[in-house]
């Protein structure tokens, strides 16, 4: 069982409460940018899964709109994470929602890969993830790859999945969103079992809200999980301490496609809107950094105690302390405070707002 965000302590009865945070460094919220489909196959006009990205000019110019897109925003908001769920072996044909004559795997595809590794290595806000290995479903037809695999399916694909992650030689998160939206048992616990991240959405039944979060499979397994909402703004999933994804995908005939002027307009204007927030202050991250801020505030053993205004913060356990780490405490009262270990101050970043003290630890 891993180690899960206890509660809030609530302090002189009710004059304060305190918690520790799953965001690092005094953020209030968080946002992942991403978009699904990334893979080595063109189809022509929007239809471009990425598979374009390799024809790079000599001179470095960029001519794929989109890839130019995403390298300036990289360049322009170096704090960004943005986030690729990549298809390791494409099969599907969003066009006819059949498959495609032959798959399109990572392995194959020597220069489209070159020219992402020196994507990744030049910028290190370009991030990939996984989003199956053909997307396609044989069994049914369509985009839901998963839907048409039994256990052991399920298993021997998620094997070959990895297998052209090792090959590519890119750098993967263990963030993982299923093809189509198509999320089963054994996708589920075989997730679990491998220590995904699972990208689901709030019409999915992992979903339960916002906050990341761990869940129990049926299996009694522990799958860590993020959430696309479809009902929340930005500004709602923030006001509840929330991760806001920003989900895009790359082709037609999805909602949000980045070969649109408009969505690419409107994720520019997000961008400017919310980089240099600081109410809420929002950390930018991906998949793994989610997990990470997640387990590293869980670590920690600690018990608060209230005297008049000052709160004090004891830590149990000094060894799995990082830089970083946040407390939030909500009063109305409260307007000092301090973390402690073995009676020794340490040192911290406050953030004073009204009814809320957010402390982080320097170092």
């Amino acid at each position: 069982m891993p180690r899960l965000l206890p509660g809030p302590q609530v302090l002189g009865n009710g004059v304060a409460s305190v918690a520790i945070s799953q965001w690092p460094s005094g953020a209030d919220a968080a946002v992942i940018i991403s978009a699904d489909d990334l893979c080595p196959l063109d189809l022509g006009g929007d239809y471009d899964f990425g598979g374009s990205w390799s024809n790079v000019p000599a001179a470095g110019i960029v001519t794929n709109q989109v890839e130019a897109f995403v390298l300036n925003l990289l360049d322009t908001y170096p704090l960004i994470r943005f986030s690729f769920n990549t298809v390791t072996a494409m099969r599907f044909d969003p066009r006819t929602n059949e498959s495609l004559q032959h798959s399109y795997s990572l392995s194959g595809a020597g220069e489209w890969l070159l020219r992402l590794r020196e994507i990744q290595e030049s910028r290190p806000g370009f991030v990939l993830g996984l989003h199956g290995y053909s997307h396609y479903d044989a069994i049914h037809g369509g985009p839901g790859e998963f839907k048409g695999y039994d256990p052991i399916s399920a298993r021997v694909v998620l094997d070959r999945m990895e297998a052209e992650v090792r090959e590519s030689r890119l750098r993967f998160t263990r963030g993982f969103r299923p093809p189509g939206w198509a999320l089963t048992g054994p996708l589920i616990e075989e997730l679990a079992t491998r220590r995904y991240v699972l990208g689901d959405n709030s019409r999915l039944p992992t979903y339960t809200g916002v906050r990341p979060s761990y869940i129990r499979t049926a299996a009694g397994n522990w799958l860590f999980r993020i959430g696309v909402t479809f009902e929340l703004s930005a500004e709602q999933t923030f006001a509840q301490g929330g991760l806001f994804e920003a989900h895009h995908h790359l082709t037609p005939p999805n909602v949000n496609t980045l070969t649109d002027p408009a969505i690419r307009d409107r994720l520019g204007r997000f961008l400017e809107r919310w980089y240099h927030s600081s109410d809420p202050l929002l950390a930018w991250l991906s998949a793994d950094e989610v997990y990470g801020a997640y387990c590293d505030a869980a670590a920690i053993q600690w018990v608060a105690s209230l005297d008049g205004m000052k709160v004090t913060i004891a830590v149990l356990n000094p060894e799995a302390l990082k830089p970083g780490i946040t407390w939030v405490t909500t009063s109305n009262q409260v307007n000092d405070i301090e973390i402690l270990v073995a009676g020794v101050k340490l040192g911290l970043n406050v953030r004073q707002r009204t009814g809320v003290l957010t402390a982080s630890l320097t170092a």
